[in-house]
């Protein structure tokens, strides 16, 4: 990074006191990072200092969609194909994420709430590779569960994006009846 925005702060014999700042990308390296500001005058005479400062992590991600949309299923019936949600990184560290789901307040043993009946947590599924059975994806928990393994890093240019897909499916039990909705809480850790 170069051109930094300087502001001269008071000023006195041959010193001038400045302050200086400067923009850095969403995704710069967290850490700690040394700044050099170097001045010359048009006589000639020049100075530099150095500075440190830190760059914090950044934790932002996108989820796209925002429902996931499983169609019309009827009681009894389990999804056949998965539907995708794609996870990208907006932040500057590589990121795991946590999946928890309710029907319709936290910790109600829910996936969904029904018109009639309501679908458990257990009977919508995710997993991280597509056209897995029903029966080998992982259940849906109502506490946050930790992906150790999403490993999702930051964009580094040149690259274009940094992103995982997470495959759903579901299970309607018998009886249910009507339209079924709830959440899914992504966490970002």
């Amino acid at each position: 990074y170069r051109n930094a925005a300087c502001a001269n702060i008071s000023s006195g014999g041959n010193s001038l006191n400045v302050t200086c700042n400067f923009s850095v990308w969403y995704y710069a390296m967290p850490g700690e990072w040394l700044c050099k500001v170097y001045a010359e005058d048009s006589a000639g005479g020049n100075g530099s200092r150095t500075s440190n400062t830190t760059v914090e992590e950044l934790y932002a991600v996108q989820i796209t969609p925002m429902y996931i949309d499983f169609g019309i299923l009827a009681a009894g019936e389990t999804s056949d194909s998965d539907t995708n949600i794609t996870v990208e990184n907006f932040g500057n560290t590589e990121i795991d994420i946590t999946l928890h789901g309710y029907g319709v307040e936290e910790s109600d043993g829910l996936s969904m709430a029904c018109e009639l009946g309501n679908i458990t947590v257990g009977n919508m599924r995710y997993y991280m590779s597509e056209g897995i059975p029903f029966a080998s994806m992982i259940p849906l928990t109502e506490d946050p569960v930790q992906l150790d393994d999403f490993n999702l890093g930051p964009v580094r240019p040149p690259a274009v994006s940094s992103q995982k897909s997470v495959f759903w499916k579901v299970s309607v039990p018998t009886p249910r009846k009507g339209d079924c909705g709830g959440f899914v809480t992504f966490g970002v850790v």
